[in-house]
Order: structure tokens, then sequence, then C-alpha cells
């Protein structure tokens, strides 16, 4: 694919597709491409009528409702960088994304369904130290400000005339999505455009007929990459506004989907459904993370934040890259950064002199293809689609009152996580008692500052704190026991 950029693959489906339904929903009118089109230049007018322009970011800390392509693409228009942000997230890993990324605004949404991100929100800038200005809200109502920044209504911005012309080039930064521990990979307009269009071919979207569900976080690298593969392709995205099984059930009846995407638990789940009530419609069900599941048609699909542009998935031949060509199989597997990153806040240790990322995926290779192969050096992991590193959940306990030491280690590849605590000892200068909290207000502090996949399972107090090799082994007994 020559470069170019997201708006002009938008427009030029827009004219070549008038009547093809772009975006779907459960609870709102369809909408067309050209509609479509015609959202994200008058989103785009108004985003800079606030000051918004090339090379600026906003945050999007929002559900998978149709307002998130449209600001994503409403952005792309003026050259700026969407910040995507999962709506799990907690106060603490928000204000580590906020103060690296440094946004000017952030978009959010009121509602019941998602009753706790603004407040979460709220959390997070009252301590970060992004120069951000205003809060573009969702069915804010009559909400004016949050933490002090007043909220821009979404309503505004969609009602503002349509931008005449666009600042974006092919090598526009126009995404950052988190890479673990606060870090962001950013990806340029012609590496989205061309790995979206790629993936939409490995999963042979038809343009106008093909229906494409994600859920799962579009913030998530595998839900952008999903989203933004339907979208190229001239295909519908369906849109899941609540979360659940029951939620995704009716999508799929409702408008017909062809293709599924979800995490391991909500495909267990549709199964369920799936053998009482087949799917007539659904061809294809995606898997982050091993799944079993009768009755669908289902095949694994894999990547973080780094090897979006390299988006895999698992048939009966294995993993197939999609595309292979700026990949190759170093200590870890590596990235040509040139093509697929641009601004990576990592360490620069992690671009070689050539120009390579090192992802720090563990990897093999075979005509072309990559699967992951082995536990990262660094320790992460992904639970439900989500980067996890346990040595920041343990650092976070660490905190605590009471604790001197934590070690954090999944009891299995994907998880639970298990943490090992060993309390401050009076001569450490612990509280007068001597005392941590007790494992259910611990696990409540985490449940309160990290999004779900990063909280522990179970916590185990001890004078012993065992190092990490010990502590895996036993976290694996615990979770056999519980089991």
């Amino acid at each position: 694919m020559s470069a170019t950029t997201l708006t002009a693959v938008l427009d030029g489906i827009a004219a070549a597709q008038p009547d093809a339904v772009a975006i779907a929903s459960l609870n709102r009118p369809p909408m067309g491409y050209p509609a479509f089109a015609a959202a994200t230049r008058r989103v785009a007018e108004g985003l800079a009528r606030q000051g918004i322009g090339p090379g600026d970011s906003v945050a999007l800390l929002l559900p998978n409702r149709p307002e998130v392509p449209v600001l994503l693409l409403a952005l792309a228009r003026l050259g700026a960088v969407a910040v995507a942000l999962d709506p799990r997230f907690g106060p603490e890993e928000l204000v580590a994304l906020l103060s690296r990324a440094r946004p000017s605004a952030v978009a959010t949404v009121w509602s019941a369904a998602h009753a706790t991100l603004p407040e979460r929100l709220a959390r997070a800038l009252t301590d970060s130290r992004a120069p951000l200005r205003f809060v573009i809200g969702l069915d804010a109502g009559g909400v004016a400000a949050l933490a002090g920044l007043p909220v821009l209504p979404w309503k505004a911005l969609d009602a503002m005339p349509e931008r005449a012309a666009d600042d974006a080039t092919p090598e526009s930064v126009c995404l950052a999505m988190p890479a673990g521990e606060g870090r962001l990979a950013r990806h340029t307009q012609q590496g989205v455009a061309a790995h979206a269009v790629a993936v939409a071919a490995r999963l042979a979207l038809v343009p106008g007929a093909s229906a494409l569900l994600p859920a799962l976080p579009f913030a998530t690298p595998a839900g952008h990459a999903v989203m933004m593969a339907s979208l190229t392709a001239g295909s519908r995205l369906l849109c899941q506004e609540e979360p659940g099984a029951a939620a995704t059930d009716a999508l799929v009846r409702a408008h017909g989907a062809t293709h599924l995407f979800a995490l391991a638990g909500e495909v267990a789940a549709l199964s369920v459904l799936a053998a009482r009530r087949p799917y007539a419609s659904l061809g294809f069900a995606g898997s982050l993370g091993e799944a079993v599941a009768p009755g669908l048609p289902l095949h694994e699909f894999w990547g973080s934040a780094e090897t979006q542009g390299l988006f895999a998935l698992r048939g009966e031949a294995g993993f197939l890259p999609v595309p292979a060509a700026t990949l190759r199989l170093g200590p870890t597997l590596e990235i040509q950064a040139a093509t697929l990153l641009v601004g990576y806040c990592g360490e620069a240790a992690d671009i070689s002199p050539d120009g390579f990322l090192r992802t720090g995926e563990p990897a093999t290779l075979a005509d072309g293809a990559f699967l992951p192969s082995g536990p990262r050096p660094d320790g992460r992991i992904s639970l439900d689609g989500m980067d996890v590193a346990p040595a920041e959940v343990a650092r976070f306990l660490a905190r605590q009152p009471g604790v001197a030491e934590a070690v954090v280690v999944p009891a299995a590849p994907q998880g639970p996580l298990v943490a090992f605590l060993r309390p401050v000892a009076r001569e450490e200068g612990g509280a007068a008692d001597g005392a941590m909290p007790d494992e259910a207000t611990l696990l409540a502090a985490c449940r309160a500052a990290l999004a779900a996949p990063k909280c522990p399972a179970r916590i185990v107090v001890t004078e012993d704190l065992p190092v990490p090799e010990a502590a895996a082994a036993a976290a694996a007994s615990l979770a056999f026991v519980a089991a």
C-alpha cells in the first residue's frame, strides 16, 4: 500500500460506497460512511477552534461508543495524536500515562454503564502533570467542570461546520498506545493505515457486507487493530456501548455480525449462548488468549502495543502475520521502528543503532511468521488483553502502610496475579501496632487504584519473602488448590 493518510482512506470509501453503513450499535441509528466522514470534519473543526492542531495530543478514556472512531479520525485530520486509554485503567495508571503523553485535552463519558469513569479521571487529573486545558464530555448533561477543568459537551463539537482541509501527512503520528509501566508506543498515519488494510485483507472483510464486532476495548492494541480494519475495509463496525456477554450476544444477532473479537472469558460465556441458539451470521471469532468455545469458529490472536503493526492470527497452520516485512528475530522480536513507530517513549536502549525497536517479546520465526515463545525478559505479561507488569503492581503494594517488600507473580502464564508481602517490622519504623492492613483492605486499595487485570487474586503475607522463582511455584500451587 502506498503512503497515505487515514482520512484519505476514509474519504475514498465514503465516495465509493455512499450507501454503506460504517458504524452501528443497539440504541442509535446506523451511520453511513458519508455521514461518518462528515462527522469527523465537524469534530475536527470544533477541536481546531479549541486550539488543537498538528502534534497536539488528546487522550480518549472511553468505552466502545461510536464517538471513538469519530474522534480518532477527527484528530487524524488535524495531524494530532489520539492517546488511547483503556477504560479499565485506574487512577494510578492514568496519572502515569497522562503525565507521559501530556495531552491538551481528555475525553470521557458520563453514563450509568460506566459511572466510575469520570470519578477515576478526576482523581488522576488531580495528580497528573499533563498540560490539560479542557475535558470533552459525552453525555455530560449539565456538568460544567471536572477537577477544575471546563467540560466541553460533545454536542458542541459535533455542531461545528465541516472542516475544509486536512493538516495530516502520512508521516504524522496519529496514535499513542500504552506499552507497559507508563510507556507509550506512537504510530504514524501510514503505519496505521497500511496495518489496517492488511488486517482487513487477512480477515477477508467484504466491503458493505461484513460486520465486525470488537467485544473488547477499542483502546487495546487488538481492539484498535480490528476497529481500523473494519473502517478501512468499508465494513460495518459494531459498537458495544455496554459491557457483558448479553450485550455482545444482542449485537451479534441484531446486526448479523460476521466477525467477533473478544476476551477469553467473554468467548466462554458466548459459547454457551451459541450452543443453545447458534449464530447464523458469524464466520470468525477471535479470542485474546486460549479459550474453549464449542459452537464458535474460534481462532486465537495476539499482539502488544509494540507489535500492533505485525498483527497475527493463529489458524490451523499456526500464526500468520500481517505484514511480516518489517520484523526480525534477535534476542527478542524486533520491529523496524522507522516504518511503524515514531517517538517511542521508552528507554533509549529500546531502539537499536540500525533503527529497530526491541519489543521484549520472546519469539520464534518460521516462514516469516512469529509467535510468542516464552516469558518476556522484562516480566510483562498480557492479562485480559492488557499489558501488565507484575513489578509495577509490586511497587504499588510496597507503598501501602505496613508493607516492607512485595513480590508479585502470575499463577499461570495468563494469570491471575498473586502477591507475596513482607510486613514492616517494628524496628523498621512500622505502625504502632506493627501490623499491615488485612488482605481485604489491601485488595480494595488495588481495586481503587489499578485496572482489574492488575489486581492480585490473592495476597499472601510472609516474614520470609520468596524469590520470584519460588514465588511463582507457590502461586501456581495456590491457584491449583483454589481451583
